[in-house]
């Protein structure tokens, strides 16, 4: 025989389970009063993230997403989809729409999880090779927002 307390336990986590926030339709309204429905591909990720927000809706005209009132960087855009990257920043909160005419509206709700970026070096170190002279690799950096990819460039590296 399982318990009262355990039975109650069970039975809470599975209605939080399959009520929560997961991945999935929502139908929210904008400030225009108008409804929009929407997919989201996840509603909790890390920084670094990729959310994908889709609609029937005409979506050409979005200006800014923001996850948790911090802007998300648009990745790709077209008619019926958006693919955003969750942003250093982002905070848990409500993923906010925002379109050129003005309207917004809440396609729903992500919970940014928080993670622990790299302390130290992973993999290999990164070294050039074929370079003849001085190219000033490294002169050039940019780091993903997980921390999980690094691309370096050299201005004088001309062996393209």
């Amino acid at each position: 025989m399982i318990p009262q307390t355990v039975r109650f336990w069970v039975v809470c986590c599975l209605v939080v389970s399959l009520s929560a926030c997961g991945p999935g339709l929502r139908t929210t309204k904008t400030s225009a009063g108008t409804s929009t429905s929407w997919y989201l591909s996840a509603t909790q990720g890390t920084i670094g993230s990729i959310l994908i927000l889709s609609s029937a809706s005409d979506l050409t005209e979005v200006e800014n997403v923001t996850i948790g009132g911090t802007s998300a960087l648009f990745l790709s855009r077209s008619q019926n989809e958006l693919k955003t990257m969750v942003m250093p920043g982002s905070t848990t909160g409500d993923i906010t729409v925002e379109y050129a005419d003005g309207r917004s509206g809440v396609a729903g709700a992500y919970q940014v999880i928080s993670s622990i970026p790299p302390s130290q070096q992973q993999g290999q170190k990164l070294v050039g090779t074929g370079g003849q002279g001085v190219g000033e690799q490294g002169y050039s950096l940019a780091l993903s927002a997980d921390g999980n990819t690094a691309l370096l460039g050299g201005y004088r590296d001309n062996s393209y």
